[in-house]
């Protein structure tokens, strides 16, 4: 390997941070990892910490060897592909960042200008801060015996829903679903679903699109305006304008396109991982969440790796053979899947599967970060799959 290969990443996010641990422990691989935070964000916990039932934030201090990883605190601003050039808005002011190789996984955001006032009096659970002012409206409206609205039918929007109803019984919580309920669910997970949203007192309206978002009230497509002290809103999600403000391919939810290794077209030597970059070989319901991010960082940095070692790389596959649903602290639903994707129709739900979702969402956490406290130079990377 040669001595010089410089690793740019962006994002700190379950594939960049994974990527950009491993890469780092390779000789002769220096990485550069770029962030606006110092921390790492478990977002699937991030409706616990709006419910006050969970945190979703470790310290990025002791991931990396400081020998092979410099860690920038800021923003990427503009990729300069044809240059192989970063543009950082750090808070040691701009810097231009070089790279032979770049990892490309910011990760996504709910849209909040999809609908009017969302971004003014929703919260998207943006990140740890937009989650504690939730958390704070949620309290507010708990003393004044208020109303809540969950706007979105996905998984995420599920989760949020049963977990502020299952903490703060005495708000009346509303799901509201522009279309089914569910998403990717099978029919037996989603009539799991829908039962025990009912147990907890979760009013579940679908085929109801919001049209706009006010400080105290929501008014529906139709008309109707109902009250909301605390609103959240989960109309869909997008990546940065990152890519696409840099010249770079990109779909319409401005999502990096990349191949079938996960690179860019015209810039091979730009990869994308996680939520970001959008490939034709994994099928859309896959394309999104840790279990992506997590198998996708991994081959990104095998496949840097086998560049600079000079070995062919197979094409990325992803690997999901479950969908795993919380519904509180006290129940959940596991959706089995068979090794390409298809529901199996067969699921587990109470304590079981409040188990097996915890095991998941631990060991990805650990897989992207681990307890670490000691380096003892580079090592090979791992051969098992990440969940």
């Amino acid at each position: 390997m040669s001595a010089n290969t410089e690793v740019v990443v962006i994002g700190a996010g379950y594939a960049g941070i994974l990527a950009a641990r491993l890469l780092s422990a390779q000789r002769g691989i220096h990485v550069t990892i770029v962030n606006p935070r110092t921390s790492f964000v478990e977002r699937i916990r991030l409706h616990q910490v709006a419910a006050s039932t969970g945190a979703a934030e470790h310290s990025l201090e002791d991931a990396f060897d400081p020998e092979h990883a410099t860690a920038i605190m800021g923003t990427a601003r503009e990729i300069d592909a044809a240059r192989a050039l970063v543009h950082v808005q750090s808070v040691e002011g701009e810097q231009r960042v070089p790279y032979d190789y770049l990892v490309y996984a910011p990760g996504s955001a709910t849209v909040m200008d999809a609908v009017p006032g969302a971004r003014e009096h929703a919260f998207g659970l943006l990140g740890p801060d937009d989650a504690l002012r939730a958390s704070a409206a949620l309290e507010a409206a708990v003393r004044r015996g208020g109303d809540v609205t969950i706007s979105g039918g996905g998984l995420t929007a599920i989760e949020t829903a049963a977990e502020i109803a299952e903490r703060y019984p005495a708000l009346r919580v509303s799901l509201l679903s522009a279309s089914a309920l569910g998403g990717p669910l099978s029919p037996e997970a989603v009539e799991y679903v829908r039962g025990a949203l009912l147990r907890l007192g979760v009013q579940v309206r679908e085929h109801v699109r919001v049209a706009q978002f006010a400080e105290d009230t929501i008014r529906l497509d139709d008309g109707a305006v109902a009250p909301s002290d605390a609103s959240l809103f989960f109309g869909g999600f997008a990546g940065p304008e990152l890519a696409r403000a840099s010249g770079l391919e990109t779909n319409s939810k401005n999502q990096l396109i990349v191949d079938a290794t996960l690179r860019s077209a015209r810039y091979p030597n730009i990869l994308g991982a996680g939520d970001a970059a959008v490939t034709e070989s994994v099928h859309a319901a896959d394309g999104m969440g840790c279990k992506y991010a997590l198998q996708s960082g991994r081959y990104v940095a095998t496949a840097i790796a086998d560049a600079v070692g000079g070995r062919a790389t197979p094409p990325f596959e992803c690997r999901d053979t479950v969908f795993c649903v919380s519904l509180g602290r006290r129940d959940a639903v596991l959706d089995l899947r068979t090794a390409d994707g298809r529901p199996r129709g067969t699921i587990a739900t109470g304590e079981p599967a409040v188990f097996g979702k915890e095991l998941v969402s631990r060991f990805a956490r650990v897989t992207a970060l681990p307890d670490t406290s000691a380096w003892h130079g580079a090592r090979q990377l791992p051969d098992q799959e990440a969940v």
